[in-house]
């Protein structure tokens, strides 16, 4: 008798030659001893004959390209080119374009009006008094000045002007649409001057130290400069990862006739200066016991006084910052687990490279060659995981090609069900869970920290036991 099983592998599928896709090389998590006979389809039916190599761990896997890092802050500007952004705050629309204009407007049913210009873009300033073709690629150097042209102030009888200042941030992931830029704020320094930031996450250049070696504490330096936040309700809360945490109330004023918006309550909630100060190494790493995954902490002391305890003492406020891996930074919740003590969850990409978060699988790297013609359309991409079949049988020969149905999830993956799941085919698993099943073998996924992913094959999820 003939035994076939269905096998669903999926993972790091790259094309060997990008000009050639009749050749292909896929990493293949799995602990099977054997892969003789190992063909695969692609999604527009072209079959594959692949080779199997030496099983090897999963952290051994190595990217085979890094991307490129712009050479120069001109380089890394250019990233902007075309972006524009909008800002409402109050009855006032602010609203900046790369190396254009800046204007201030007022829009209602449709009708603008007034609509006025804080400046168009003249020159880009670098500290230093560097070339921009010569500056390092750090957004924070540049400058960029807007004082033509401007609309008239007639307090002052001169043109309104606005200088703009860069900064790295991640993604909002409250927005459907990512942006390549966010305008963070504008404010009027001094009569018709204005002051505005800029922040993008193509600005996010870091020196990352070498990730097989590198502590927590040398990963996490790549977040100085960053700033998470989350609104939830009355309250918004901030993490900046190298100096303190905040909680904090915004309200909308009317001052001289004009919207503006003022921090009308706020408690520090702890800060770090004081232990980077000493060179104390106040983070601290709690690998994966039992249920309790790997995590990284780091505390924030010395906050706002909060409460007088039994003793008479003052006692102040104080967070404990807890970061696992994840696909961006974001802070993604926060509690008072105690009395002026507070717990912020945070998720960040530049802890996942550490040996803690690092889940070892054992893999074989997989050669594939067309047998038959690429489409066109593959040239591009190739997804080949679909319509895998394997056989293994030392009783028969018939090496007969069949199509088989799509693989299907074990008992029990259906919508509702905790799940960990490989976010983008990636080595590491993610907890969540499934909000839809499409019937043919794929999967819709909320994660916990999050994202959402539509479409996963089965074999890329795994069901999560009581308490795991």
């Amino acid at each position: 008798m003939t035994s076939r099983r269905h096998a669903a592998v999926a993972a790091l599928l790259v094309l060997a030659s990008a000009k050639d896709p009749r050749e292909l090389t896929l990493e293949l998590l799995s602990n099977r001893n054997s892969w003789a006979g190992l063909n695969m389809r692609s999604r527009s039916g072209a079959r594959y004959e692949c080779k199997a190599g030496e099983a090897r761990l999963a952290s051994q896997v190595q990217e085979s390209q890094e991307p490129d890092r712009p050479k120069t802050l001109a380089n890394l500007m250019a990233a902007l080119d075309g972006q524009c952004a909008k800002l409402s705050q109050g009855w006032w629309t602010y609203e900046w374009c790369h190396r254009w204009q800046i204007r201030q407007f007022h829009a209602q049913g449709g009708k603008i009006d007034p609509d006025w210009s804080l400046g168009g873009y003249t020159i880009t300033k670098v500290k230093g008094d560097l070339a921009v073709t010569e500056a390092p690629p750090d957004a924070s150097l540049a400058r960029d000045v807007f004082d033509a042209d401007g609309q008239i102030c007639h307090e002052t009888k001169s043109h309104r002007a606005s200088n703009v200042t860069f900064r790295c941030c991640e993604p909002d992931k409250r927005r459907k649409r990512r942006q390549a830029a966010y305008l963070v704020s504008v404010e009027e320094t001094e009569l018709c001057k204005y002051e505005v930031v800029v922040c993008s996450p193509a600005l996010c250049v870091h020196d990352a130290p070498d990730p097989k070696n590198a502590s927590a504490q040398e990963l996490l330096k790549a977040l100085d400069g960053t700033c998470l936040q989350r609104h939830e309700g009355w309250w918004s809360f901030e993490l900046c990862y190298g100096t303190h945490a905040r909680q904090f109330h915004v309200e909308t004023t009317d001052v001289d006739g004009r919207k503006k918006a003022k921090v009308a309550a706020e408690f520090a909630l702890g800060d770090r200066m004081a232990s980077r100060r000493s060179s104390t190494n106040d983070v601290v790493v709690v690998e994966a016991v039992g249920s309790e995954s790997a995590r990284v902490e780091v505390e924030y002391d010395n906050g706002t006084p909060c409460d007088v305890d039994g003793d008479g003492v003052e006692r102040k406020r104080s967070m404990t910052a807890r970061f696992i891996c994840g696909e961006t930074n974001a802070l993604v919740s926060i509690v008072e687990d105690r009395t002026c003590h507070y717990l912020f969850k945070v998720t960040t990409h530049v802890l996942c490279s550490h040996t803690a978060f690092i889940t070892d699988e054992p893999t074989r790297p997989v050669t594939c060659t067309a047998l038959d013609p690429v489409a066109d359309d593959e040239e591009d991409e190739e997804e080949a995981y679909e319509g895998f079949w394997g056989e293994e049988d030392d009783d028969d020969d018939d090496d007969e090609e069949e199509d088989l149905p799509a693989v299907r999830g074990p008992p029990g993956l259906k919508a509702g069900a905790r799940v960990a799941a490989r976010w983008k085919s990636g080595l590491v698993f993610y907890p969540g869970r499934v909000v839809s099943d499409h019937g043919d073998g794929t999967y819709d996924i909320d994660y916990d920290d999050g994202d959402q992913e539509d479409n996963v094959p089965a074999a890329l999820i795994r069901l999560q036991r009581a308490g795991e």
